[in-house]
């Protein structure tokens, strides 16, 4: 459900802004088009609250020891939480090399205890992934050329079910 709001969340291209959808169950649904920030709250059938916030302004809130790339500009974030669970899902784009990308996110899931079980390295595209042994924390990214730079997307999901 809130990642069908943040889906209907309108690209630069779009002139209208999203429309609610009458038969969704979220609580809450608004779209800033100022901002461009969607901000939506819903109850699951267990009783449990989940928010979404997206948009280029929101922040970036990833897990220990993730971080944004030290020389990436943030294109758009997704936060999602539900109880203690956590989805954080960063575009950003850069100028650095790809491979340097790549290498600065595998140490980083080594710190967090993940040994990437995905690792793909094409000629203009890279995925990396895994999971903490524990399941608790999972990781995606993916990073793409063009025009002289690197967009990527990184997932990060802390103890969600």
């Amino acid at each position: 459900m809130l990642l069908q709001a943040c889906e209907r969340a309108p690209s630069s291209d779009d002139a209208d802004p999203p429309r609610s959808d009458p038969s969704a169950s979220a609580e809450d649904y608004r779209y800033d088009p100022e901002s461009r920030r969607v901000v939506a709250r819903h109850t699951d059938s267990e009783g449990a609250v989940v928010s979404l916030s997206s948009g280029e302004d929101v922040p970036v809130l990833l897990p220990e020891p993730f971080l944004l790339f030290p020389e990436a500009e943030v294109t758009n974030t997704t936060q999602i939480a539900r109880g203690d669970g956590r989805i954080a899902t960063v575009d950003f784009v850069t100028s650095a090399r790809r491979a340097d990308v790549v290498t600065f996110y595998r140490e980083i899931a080594r710190r967090a205890g993940i040994d990437p079980d995905t690792a793909i390295d094409g000629d203009t595209a890279s995925t990396l992934a895994g999971s903490a042994p524990d399941g608790e924390t999972r990781f995606a990214l993916s990073l793409r050329d063009g025009s002289g730079r690197v967009s990527g997307q990184l997932t990060v999901t802390s103890r969600m079910e």
